[in-house]
């Protein structure tokens, strides 16, 4: 499935829960995140015919053809809250999809394998066969993925030859993927370093340039790895929180410097009610 279509469609899959007030937080607060980030990017794109009638093809249609002209499909952001939408719903039971107003047929139709593989947004990245990177790509869920992605675009615009703590929680303050997100809103303003431009986008053969972590970035992996179980992936908050509480690179010394030391950050773990390592 075309990006511009899976945009669409998480669009009605999201708007079609929002008619059930028993609907997932996950799923209201992932669509709720898309549709701001559409309306706040595309000012003139309307997308109220939908919410009301989302099981509308004819509307759905239209929806098309508006983020076509807008080239929606180009903008990072929104392909990877789209992902992030449709994965919530994913992975619903049959008996839970009907509660919030989608139909197991109509997640079926776009299915063209188990795992939604044409309805999620995948890139299919090139990385060296002898990384370590290789080594534990599979592990990794899509966010992180998508976000070591763009900090290897970055890092290559600035000369460099690796992924830094600092770059990865610049591209990760761009992405905000949930359930990363709420931590950043308890964070101080300037606990952490500007996000990264909106205009570098994903890369795919990036990896043959940049492809190297951080010392502290590879520790947090390999450690990470070794306690995973079987079906589960390294998220993007897991790496996040090892980091910020166990890394001594610029930016956990400016988390430091902002008060966000290792207490704090368990505690806001705790307020989360994350499960820890």
């Amino acid at each position: 499935m075309e990006a511009i279509t899976t945009i669409a469609t998480a669009l009605a899959l999201g708007a079609a829960s929002g008619f059930q007030s028993v609907a997932e937080k996950a799923v209201k607060d992932s669509y709720e995140a898309l549709k701001t980030s559409i309306q706040r990017r595309y000012k003139n794109l309307n997308i109220q015919p939908l919410e009301k009638n989302p099981n509308s093809e004819a509307r759905r249609k239209v929806l098309i053809e508006d983020l076509s002209e807008v080239k929606a499909d180009q903008n990072q952001d929104i392909l990877q809250k789209s992902q992030i939408l449709i994965d919530h719903i994913q992975t619903l039971s049959e008996a839970e999809l009907p509660k919030i107003g989608v139909k197991l047929e109509d997640i079926k139709a776009l299915n063209l394998n188990i795992q939604l593989g044409n309805t999620i947004i995948k890139h299919h990245y090139y990385i060296p066969r002898n990384s370590f990177l290789k080594s534990i790509w599979e592990q990794l869920d899509s966010s992180l993925q998508d976000a070591l992605a763009l900090a290897a675009v970055q890092a290559k615009r600035k000369g460099k030859n690796h992924i830094s703590t600092n770059n990865l929680f610049a591209t990760l303050r761009r992405l905000n993927p949930e359930p990363l997100s709420n931590f950043f809103k308890k964070l101080p303003t300037d606990a952490l370093p500007e996000p990264i431009s909106e205009d570098i986008s994903v890369d795919d053969k990036i990896f043959g340039k940049v492809y190297s972590l951080s010392p502290c970035i590879t520790t947090s992996l390999t450690k990470l790895s070794s306690h995973i179980i079987s079906q589960k992936k390294i998220t993007s908050q897991e790496v996040f929180v090892d980091l910020a509480k166990y890394c001594r690179g610029n930016a956990v010394k400016r988390l430091r410097t902002c008060g966000v030391n290792p207490k704090k950050i368990d505690s806001i773990v705790k307020q989360l009610g994350w499960s820890t390592k």
